[in-house]
């Protein structure tokens, strides 16, 4: 048996649909990573005006700062847990993040008080301690600098003037 023309047509017309939006996806994706990267760092490519204001509005807003306070809250409670069996692939480095508890509820409080404005750049940076797994929150080998490292970041989202 032949599948009916029409059928032909709306299996391919739904398979280019989602290939257009898998595409979409990611183009969106790199544009905020790389306008992450530049809102956090000042190095990179730099996005277009829209992209970046449109990245900077998205760090700050209320849903996305209490999302990611969450998260940084979540990291806390992993390193306390200290079981051998981590909730996800990426082994967090336990022992650093528990002796910089302080440091780190200061963080997830500080974002998560919506009634005061914080910095796309902090919030960009924070995002980055978070996502980069080779980063101090993650490797032993760099403990030493999740200390400053989250003072560094607390203070940058502590000053939304500049951004």
């Amino acid at each position: 048996m032949r599948p009916e023309p029409a059928l032909v047509v709306v299996a391919v017309a739904a398979a280019c649909t989602g290939l257009r939006t898998a595409a979409e996806w990611l183009r969106t994706t790199k544009l905020r990573e790389q306008a992450d990267n530049w809102i956090a760092t000042g190095s990179g490519r730099a996005p277009s005006d829209d992209v970046l204001r449109v990245r900077m509005d998205e760090l700050v807003n209320p849903g996305a700062r209490i999302e990611l306070g969450s998260r940084f809250i979540a990291v806390g409670q992993e390193a306390l847990r200290g079981s051998s069996w981590p909730r996800s692939p990426v082994h967090l480095n336990r022992r650093s993040v528990a002796d910089q508890l302080d440091n780190l509820s200061a963080l997830a409080d500080a974002l998560r008080d919506v009634e005061t404005p914080v910095s796309p750049r902090g919030v960009a940076l924070a995002r980055r301690l978070l996502t980069h797994t080779g980063g101090p929150l993650y490797r032993a080998d760099r403990s030493v600098e999740l200390g400053t490292t989250l003072g560094q970041v607390l203070s940058a989202i502590r000053r939304p003037a500049a951004g």
